[in-house]
């Protein structure tokens, strides 16, 4: 078995909260250990000044001693080439990884021409309970350090913000592969950034022009090249050109199945929790809010609506006439039984007029049928005008019913 090294910086001052409590010392201690159980052996590059405190932390690390606080991208790449090491990590300080035995050896085979990247997922509490959210960033890489050997200077240091984002695009650019592993493995604890928009602002221009250069290299990789090829990365504001480039590398999936559990099962729920976690996951659930506002918005409104039409004069009318022609409307048979009496009321009236030779009664007769026709066809008018009335409050009820249900999914979500 080669030699697999982690490269960090570790403070040598280290704070987080649990429900209020300091536990930083003790969670940096969990995390070294995590990197050791994992097969790797671990250096951390310090400055001078802080050197003597981090050895006081009495952590299972080697310190090797650098040229600025943070030590430089470069700075740590050199340290790996010439540790003559066969796999290499760069892991932020404060990323503890999941217990799945030796992750070192079950990834050193898909490393030799590849960078593998690993996204965070933030947890809180005690029970160290999934945050599902936007931290947009990668937290932890494994390669071997013989394709970074061309990346002598650049501006980043490790923690800054783009450095993730600008060192994977950097080995595409050089021809390299990058793909993500779909198993989450590191957890981090969830603190506010310890950066300034200002840092942010620097860190992305900085970014943007080097993208820029990458893009333009004869080594750069078609497939790196595509996807960026339609967007404006000059110009484009720095949030929407981090959106894409976090969008690329997500879309990095690893063409081999890198599988850390015997059992499937597991595996792909922990999969699925990597999904719940991600970006598109809380873009889709703020969709679904919204479509839920607007769907309870519209439902709203066409209630307000038919409120207004039930108490509108022409519906008390139709009410009115409704009782007598109920029978009529909903039975074809019993509405074909009325025409027919109908007719015969019409000859037993005429018959009786002429038996009695009064003309009066003739004409009352057809006169109280005529009325009756009359108010038959009246309400069927009506029932045509306020049917699609009728039309829309089912679809405002079927839209109520929507709306509940795009709510109690998106609870579930």
């Amino acid at each position: 078995m080669g030699r697999y090294l982690i490269l960090t910086s570790i403070p040598p001052r280290f704070s987080r909260l649990i429900n209020g409590r300091c536990v930083g010392s003790e969670y940096q201690r969990q995390c070294a250990e995590s990197w050791r159980a994992a097969g790797f052996e671990i250096v951390s590059i310090n400055s001078e000044a802080e050197v003597d405190a981090v050895r006081a932390l009495d952590l299972p690390i080697e310190i090797m001693e650098g040229s600025a606080e943070r030590p430089r991208l470069w700075e740590i790449l050199r340290v790996a080439n010439e540790a003559g090491t066969d796999l290499c990590a760069i892991v932020n300080a404060d990323c503890k990884f999941i217990e799945y035995g030796n992750i070192a050896n079950k990834l050193k085979p898909f490393c030799e021409s590849t960078l593998m990247v690993s996204e965070r997922i933030d947890v809180e509490g005690e029970a160290y309970a999934p945050v599902p959210g936007n931290c947009a960033g990668f937290d932890a890489f494994f390669f071997d350090p013989r394709i970074a050997r061309g990346i002598t200077q650049t501006d980043f240091s490790l923690g800054d913000p783009w450095w993730d984002y600008w060192f994977p695009c950097a080995l595409a650019a050089r021809g390299f592969g990058v793909q993500r592993i779909a198993t989450p493995l590191v957890l981090h604890l969830a603190h506010k950034a310890r950066w300034n928009q200002q840092d942010w602002e620097d860190g992305g221009n900085s970014f943007r022009e080097q993208l820029i250069r990458q893009l333009h290299l004869p080594t750069c990789t078609e497939e790196f090249r595509n996807g960026f090829a339609t967007a404006p990365v000059a110009t484009m504001e720095l949030p929407k050109l981090g959106e894409l480039v976090h969008g690329w590398l997500w879309s990095q999936d690893s063409t081999v199945d890198v599988r850390f559990l015997p059992l499937d099962t597991p595996e792909q729920l922990l999969r699925r929790l990597r999904d719940y976690h991600s970006v598109d996951s809380v873009r889709q659930i703020a969709n679904l809010e919204l479509a839920l506002s607007v769907w309870q918005q519209e439902a709203s409104t066409l209630d307000v609506a038919l409120k207004k039409f039930d108490m509108s004069p022409g519906q008390h009318l139709k009410n009115i006439l409704r009782r007598p022609f109920d029978i009529l409307r909903h039975k074809t048979f019993l509405s074909t039984i009325f025409i027919l009496v109908l007719i015969i009321a019409i000859t037993m009236g005429i018959a009786t007029a002429r038996l009695l030779n009064d003309p009066l009664v003739a004409i009352i007769s057809c006169g109280s049928v005529l009325l009756i026709a009359a108010s038959a066809v009246l309400y069927s008018y009506l029932e045509s005008l306020i049917q699609p009335f009728r039309d829309v409050r089912a679809i405002a009820r079927d839209l109520r019913l929507k709306a509940v249900k795009a709510k109690q999914a998106t609870k579930q979500l």
